[in-house]
């Protein structure tokens, strides 16, 4: 073990020269362009038979880093290309490095196209629909085991429908359609939750059988929970971003980020010997 230990370091090590040397040649050499030929021998190599999560991150940054720092290393084509061989890997095991990868991608693809414009991280807007690769966000955002990564993208995708510069018509249309798809996802997600729980076995089941109805159940809650916090997320920010009224007041419904005035109510048990009383305080 050990000995493996110690071959796995120094591979890592060996990789991180090479990828720096890499990184030095396309961001401080001549204009230099990757081939889509040599994307895919790095790809491959690397993250598709990568020997562990550390050496497929370490080319996730590598592809941002230069993709950030030089203008022809890696032409626009080829940044597409990327991002639909990065949208082609399993969503479920995505990490963190690999989603911030994918997540720049889409933003510097679809600002490109001038479907997108950002002063800063949490600053967008939406100039035009639909976006390039969102579905790998939805992806991401509902199928992804790794909690980081999937309030990350739930968070964008709740930011990407609150950002749209369009007409008020497409916007409302926009909304609607996320909340379609939210809606959709969560009702298949459940259907086949219950389908599963009236065709499960009797007690006393072989611990195989056990493990493997576990197996197909815990993405199918997990895609519940996600598109219960998506929904939840969405509402509070449309509370947030509701405009006042003209005398000054929200126009906005109760909810939980949004109460009414506030207000006591006494109740008195009719009939009790005691005479028990109480007063509840709430909003409107």
């Amino acid at each position: 073990a050990a000995a493996l230990l110690a071959a796995r370091a120094e591979h890592m090590d060996q990789l991180e020269q090479r990828v720096e040397f890499l990184n030095f040649c396309m961001v401080q050499g001549p204009q230099i362009a990757l081939t889509q030929a040599q994307l895919d021998v790095l790809w491959n190599r690397c993250v598709v038979c990568g020997s562990c999560v550390g050496e497929r991150d370490l080319i996730f940054r590598w592809v941002e880093q230069v993709r950030t720092n030089s203008v022809s290393a890696i032409e626009p084509e080829a940044t597409r290309y990327l991002f639909r061989r990065a949208s082609e890997l399993s969503a479920e095991s995505l990490s963190p490095t690999a989603y911030a990868c994918i997540e720049y991608l889409f933003r510097w693809i679809n600002w490109r196209e001038q479907r997108f414009a950002q002063q800063d991280q949490s600053n967008i807007s939406v100039l035009d629909v639909p976006l390039h690769g969102v579905q790998t966000l939805w992806a991401a955002a509902l199928r992804t085991r790794d909690e980081a990564v999937g309030v990350r993208a739930i968070r964008f995708l709740v930011l990407l429908h609150h950002s749209l510069q369009i007409e008020a018509s497409r916007v409302r249309q926009q909304q609607r359609e996320f909340v379609s798809s939210c809606m959709s996802s969560l009702d298949e997600a459940a259907s086949r939750l219950r389908a599963l729980q009236l065709a499960a076995p009797p007690a006393g089941q072989p611990a195989r059988d056990a493990e493997a109805a576990a197996l197909v159940r815990e993405p199918l809650q997990l895609c519940v929970e996600r598109c219960l916090t998506m929904l939840r997320l969405f509402v509070t920010e449309l509370e947030k971003r509701a405009p006042l009224t003209p005398g000054g007041s929200l126009s906005r419904r109760h909810g939980a980020c949004v109460r009414g005035s506030p207000m006591t109510v006494q109740v008195m048990l009719v009939g009790g010997a005691s005479g028990f009383r109480a007063s509840f305080r709430m909003h409107s």
